[in-house]
């Protein structure tokens, strides 16, 4: 295989890795996006706590935020 071709190869393998980085960057912001969302939510619902009805909902806000935990580690 003459230099050409080889450096043609790397630089198509470097391409390829660069947009897979990419878009695992982007995905990872969009869930750090989403967990501030919750973050926020969960501090508005805490003034909502008089109404005794925000427990449940707590439940499964937590059960997000693990599960979104485990996408970004």
């Amino acid at each position: 295989m003459d230099q050409n071709a080889q450096l043609t190869q790397e630089v198509y393998a470097l391409k390829t890795e660069n947009q897979k980085l990419f878009q695992e960057k982007k995905n990872n912001l969009a869930i750090e996006e989403f967990s501030s969302i919750l973050r926020s939510f969960e501090n508005k619902l805490s003034e909502f706590e008089a109404f005794g009805e925000t427990d449940e909902i707590r439940v499964y806000l937590k059960k997000i935020q693990k599960e979104l935990s485990q996408h970004i580690d």
